[in-house]
């Protein structure tokens, strides 16, 4: 046998070996099916070594360029858990409740290692880092939550928090524990390539070392997560006030947005793919408090800034579609005796900074930078159809979303 085709050879059991074991996501299942077919028939009769070097021509044709041309996107939204959503936006208030003794306390409780100490509530993150987040729920999103499989969540916890009876009680059991109604922990298999690929970057070397930085980034550093969620009964039935409203229970939770673990090759120290798996806030209520966001927003975006635009826009676009999604459920909600709400939303320049997490030295110092940041946001944002128009009042601008723009559940931009 040649050494070409010696080459073939080999690159054919590796990655037929490598499709047996783990099937690419999102692959046309049934085109792959009939290719190997086709492979098949060819090795049944085969005789010669040209019948032989048509088989692996045949694979490098067939599979390879469907393997390369594997389309990631199953659906044309990724579904976020609403309290996910939150942690990226700020407001007036919760910079008051937060406290360094509730998360001295809570690490105490769970045996957490602070890595570094959250001086705050919330995320921030970079252009790369969100790319990176957002590639990794759309995975999530795709298996509905369930991931490539569900793990038992004290197994899926051990490795960060303690497995004591007080870390069990805060993480699992009291009232607030930020576990408490998630039944399973999901967990997705993903390759370098694949996270690259969702996460919306090509395979250059520059973009693999910003993906495998954001990665990192994701898995380690720890933030303070707090959320309100709806309150419910032991059997899961949501507990009203005696108005008829919803009671509501605060969640905090200190930890990284992912675990991660890196599963090598067997036999060597070469990466084969990573097991990922939300943090609670990620996961929280997602069934039934989410947001839905298209695949394609970030890319809409470019086709009216170029690269050039701030993170702050595309941080303004999201906000903008978690406050829709807000008085949308407000008014589906009310029945007929609560009057609803209209789409639109007043609100000041600088409480507009607090919301995106501009920070205070920026919109406080550059008061002329921050406000032009903010107008050139929304600009984007009449351009995408996210605003029918914004309204200066002087003080406050009055924000008009369009009704016909946003997708609700079950519905397609």
């Amino acid at each position: 046998m040649s050494k070409e085709l010696e080459e073939k050879r080999k690159k054919f059991f590796e990655k037929m070996s490598e499709i047996n074991t783990r099937p690419p996501r999102d692959i046309d299942t049934e085109a792959l099916k009939k290719a190997i077919k086709n492979i098949a028939f060819v090795i049944k009769d085969s005789k010669t070594g040209t019948e032989t070097e048509l088989i692996f021509d045949l694979f490098e044709e067939n599979i390879l360029k469907l393997l390369d041309s594997a389309e990631i996107a199953k659906s044309k939204e990724t579904k976020i858990a609403m309290h996910g959503v939150n942690q990226f936006f700020g407001d007036n208030k919760t910079p008051t409740l937060f406290s360094d003794e509730n998360i001295e306390s809570f690490s105490k409780a769970t045996g957490l290692n602070l890595t570094n100490r959250p001086t705050n509530y919330g995320v921030v993150l970079n252009q790369a880092q969100e790319k990176v987040l957002f590639g990794l729920l759309k995975a999530f999103s795709d298996t509905n939550y369930k991931g490539d499989e569900l793990q038992d969540k004290a197994k899926a916890l051990g490795d960060v928090y303690a497995g004591t009876t007080a870390s069990k009680e805060t993480l699992l059991i009291k009232e607030n524990a930020p576990y408490k109604n998630i039944d399973a922990i999901p967990v997705v298999k993903l390759t370098q390539a694949e996270i690259i690929k969702l996460s919306g970057h090509n395979r250059t070397q520059g973009d693999k070392v910003d993906v495998i930085e954001a990665l990192n980034f994701l898995a380690t550093e720890q933030f303070c997560f707090y959320w309100l969620r709806t309150k419910t009964d032991n059997k899961g039935s949501i507990i009203k006030d005696k108005n008829g409203d919803y009671l509501k229970e605060e969640v905090m939770e200190v930890g990284t947005l992912f675990r991660v673990k890196y599963v090598k090759e067997q036999g060597t120290d070469k990466l084969d793919y990573y097991e990922i798996s939300p943090t609670a806030t990620l996961l929280d209520q997602v069934n039934n408090h989410f947001l839905l966001v298209p695949n394609n927003w970030r890319e809409e975006v470019k086709q009216i800034t170029g690269n050039r635009a701030s993170s702050y826009t595309y941080k303004l676009l999201l906000w903008l579609r978690r406050e829709f999604e807000q008085i949308r459920r407000y008014n589906k909600g009310g029945g007929k005796k609560r009057k609803p709400k209209p789409f639109k939303i007043t609100i000041s320049w600088e409480e507009m900074a607090v919301a995106l997490k501009m920070p205070k030295s920026m919109y406080k110092a550059n008061r002329k930078r921050a406000i032009k940041i903010i107008q050139d946001a929304y600009f984007v944002a009449q351009e995408l159809g996210y605003l029918v128009k914004v309204e200066d009042n002087g003080a406050t601008d009055t924000l008009y979303l369009n009704e016909d723009y946003y997708p609700k559940p079950g519905e397609l931009v």
